[in-house]
């Protein structure tokens, strides 16, 4: 009970003794000199990302799948490829497709 009187007592004081300094537009000089924080980050985040991707490619074994999968499609027929291969290929279309619509929405920001 009276922590709240003096809660109310400061917020009486400080409202009454409030003065306003001009900064003759000082703020907003320095506002447009800062840097733009997020704009950095995603760039960084993008980098990361990429270079990620790269190499789980390469320690996942992604040129050998890539070249096994590709050996497949030569060598079976079209159905027989679809019907082993499915889940496969509509996750990496998925994939592709969300990747692409990140970049998309990137460029439009």
């Amino acid at each position: 009970m009276n922590n709240h009187k003096e809660q109310d007592l400061v917020k009486r004081f400080l409202k009454e003794n409030k003065k306003e300094i001009k900064d003759n537009g000082f703020s907003q000089r320095v506002m447009q000199h800062l840097p733009d924080r997020y704009e950095h980050i995603t760039i960084a985040l993008h980098i990361i990302g990429a270079g990620l991707a790269i190499v789980l490619f390469f320690i996942l074994g992604g040129p050998a799948d890539t070249l096994n999968l590709l050996n497949h499609i030569h060598n079976f027929s079209l159905m027989e490829w679809i019907t082993a291969h499915l889940p496969f290929v509509l996750s990496t279309a998925f994939t592709c497709l969300v990747l692409l619509a990140h970049q998309l929405y990137s460029l439009e920001e």
